[in-house]
């Protein structure tokens, strides 16, 4: 199947269980996709908008999701072990049981003034975390700083130290923690 066929059954149909390993979606629209258990190892979903898309079960190993949206997808039971997640917006995305390999994923929400999702990503290799809240990214250092000059020790700076401290645990104990992490699955 080519580009412009896997896009148009996107839009008009449905691709779960398709084989679209390698295949090239680059700043493709899946949007509210049917994509249930297809095949999208080592696919350039770069820049690809995967907002609540039904990725359940699907195969995301080896894909390159960097800058791709995947607000409010359900990724439930999807292979995303290798997949480059980096500046991928997971906000609101079912994780459930999804097998990461050794990323770490930790999301927490809706919080703060805006009630969006507060998503930390690292994975092996990376110097920093990686952690978004609604359009800003940055680290989660970076977050408290800004936390504490734009809400101080208002209901919502309260609300920001505590699930930033909540993510820096999660990171540092999955990080240390006993063997690796590469057959545990997501819970959120």
């Amino acid at each position: 199947m080519n580009r412009n066929e896997i896009l148009k059954k996107a839009h008009s149909g449905d691709l779960s269980g398709a084989d679209l390993s390698g295949a090239d979606l680059y700043e493709a629209d899946l949007s509210r996709a049917n994509l249930s258990r297809a095949d999208l190892s080592r696919a350039n979903l770069s820049l690809a908008n995967l907002s609540l898309a039904n990725l359940y079960g699907t195969s995301l190993s080896g894909a390159n999701l960097s800058l791709a949206s995947l607000r409010g997808a359900n990724l439930s039971l999807a292979d995303l072990s290798g997949a480059n997640l980096y500046g991928t917006s997971l906000s609101g995305a079912n994780l459930y049981e999804a097998t990461l390999g050794d990323t770490i994923v930790v999301q927490s929400g809706p919080l703060g003034s805006r009630r969006d999702y507060l998503v930390t990503v690292w994975q092996p290799g990376w110097e920093h975390e990686e952690t978004r809240a609604g359009c800003w990214t940055g680290t989660l250092a970076e977050l408290a700083e800004r936390v504490t000059n734009v809400y101080g020790d208002t209901r919502y700076g309260q609300e920001y130290r505590a699930t930033i401290a909540y993510h820096q645990a999660m990171l540092a104990a999955r990080r240390t923690g006993e063997g690796s992490v590469s057959d545990k699955k997501a819970t959120n």
